[in-house]
Formats: structure tokens, C-alpha cells, sequence
């Protein structure tokens, strides 16, 4: 899946009734939702560039800001991971 559809994927789910958190609601209708996509979940190679993206949003945050931005990575795999 191309980064553009996953991202749009990740927009869909967030605007979705099922999905509960507002925070993300919120911050997908502010575009204060910070997406980076990164390969395979269980693969180390992305880890240094995730670490940096991580950091340069902490690092942009504005505490005395009122609107809630939140930070996403999106793994392209392995798909059959579970939560359990």
C-alpha cells in the first residue's frame, strides 16, 4: 500500500464512529496529526529515523498551545500482527 493510501486509510479510521479516541478526532480535524510511515514493525532499519521524527515533534510542540497535536507511525507490515 502506497504512503498516501495508508495515511488516507488512517484518516478514515480516526472519522469513523467505531474509532473513540477525540484527541485523535480532534487533532485529524485541527491537521495537528503528525503521520510518519515507516516498514516492517518487527524490522530495526526505520527505528533511527522514527526516533528523529519523534523528536522534531516534541521539539515543535507550543505548551501554552490549547490544540491537541498528536504523533502516528504507520508500519507497512507484517499484516498479521494481532494486539494479543
Amino acid at each position: 500500500m502506497a504512503n498516501s493510501d495508508m495515511c488516507q486509510s488512517l484518516r478514515d479510521f480516526i472519522e469513523s464512529s467505531e474509532f473513540p479516541c477525540v484527541g485523535a478526532k480532534s487533532a485529524l480535524a485541527r491537521d495537528a496529526l503528525s503521520v510518519f510511515t515507516a516498514g516492517d514493525i518487527d524490522l530495526p532499519m526505520d527505528d533511527v529515523d522514527i526516533h528523529r521524527a519523534l523528536r522534531d515533534f516534541s521539539q515543535s510542540l507550543d505548551p501554552d498551545s490549547p490544540i491537541v497535536r498528536s504523533f502516528v507511525v504507520i508500519f507497512d507490515g507484517p499484516g498479521n500482527l494481532d494486539e494479543e
